[in-house]
């Protein structure tokens, strides 16, 4: 497959998934911990795994200090509860194997590191990088994700010689609330993107869907500056509790909520997108996973 090829298949126009694995608490414990560098190499090999267990179409997308992302084109008709109930098990299951480490190496990480998870969806348009200048002179959408591939020329080490190498980002509106959301993450939870939480009241049952809205935040160049919703995921949310240290409600006002019960349907998600007019931007990612 020539590299055109390749990058048509992989970075087409489409609805993609992100998701980030952040590892909690990992400053106070790099400063007690001398073995920590071995700690974080074993959280970015194992959330790998973790991820690419859940589903094969993940790629790494980067490695922003304690946070590992991904990304991946979502097929048409793709079984988005089914998948996010795999991700969940992905993070408990990177929070586990750290956990682990305190029996097999001595290590004390147990209930001193967490692993939180962030997934949003996001409709983008792929622009290669010849046509990045003419595809900026065309008037676009104020509010077009795009997909930029590029090219670019490395040294390789000891010989002085190059290769190429192909960078891949992605930017725009929709992309960037997704790591603006990242900081509502908690631990042993799931937060999920509103256009996400809406695509799963298609595919399914709302009371058969482990999430609920558990706060109202602004964020900043989101919104206008109205609320946004907080989504949290876990399976089973009948014990949300387990996730929680024993004095985290006097700490966390997300988590005395959750807590007292004062949590809200994930329906209210379809409520906020259709007040701040963006129902249509639902339906268009909805007709191209032919939801």
């Amino acid at each position: 497959m020539s590299h055109t090829e390749e990058t048509r298949r992989k970075h087409q126009s489409g609805v993609y998934m992100y998701l980030s694995f952040d590892l909690m608490n990992s400053t106070a414990f790099k400063d007690r911990e001398p073995r920590w560098p071995f700690v974080m190499h074993y959280f970015y090999v194992e959330t790998v795994a973790a991820v690419r267990a859940a589903s094969s179409r993940f790629h790494v997308w980067k490695y922003i200090g304690d946070e590992v992302t991904f990304w991946q084109v979502l097929p048409e008709g793709a079984d988005l509860p089914a998948l996010m109930r795999r991700i969940h098990a992905a993070v408990q299951s990177v929070r586990e194997r750290l956990d682990g480490l305190q029996d097999k190496y001595d290590v004390r990480t147990r209930h001193q590191l967490g692993v939180k998870g962030t997934a949003w969806i996001a409709s983008a348009e792929f622009v290669p990088a010849s046509k990045l200048e003419q595809h900026l002179e065309v008037a676009r959408p104020r509010h077009v994700n795009r997909i930029l591939e590029e090219r670019v020329t490395l040294e390789a080490e000891g010989d002085g010689g190059h290769g190429l190498q192909n960078v891949v980002d992605f930017i725009g509106p929709e992309i960037d609330i997704g790591f603006r959301l990242t900081k509502f993450a908690h631990n042993g939870f799931l937060l999920l993107n509103a256009p996400l939480a809406s695509i799963l009241l298609r595919q399914a049952d709302e009371d058969s869907i482990p999430a609920r809205v558990v706060s109202l935040e602004a964020l900043k160049g989101v919104w206008g500056g109205r609320p946004y919703p907080v989504v949290w995921y876990c399976e089973p949310w009948d014990h949300p509790e387990e996730n929680f240290a024993y004095d985290e409600a006097l700490q966390h006002p997300i988590v005395a909520r959750v807590l007292a019960g004062q949590t809200q349907p994930l329906r209210l998600v379809n409520r906020a997108l259709r007040d701040m007019n963006l129902e249509e931007q639902v339906d268009h990612i909805a007709a191209q996973l032919k939801v």
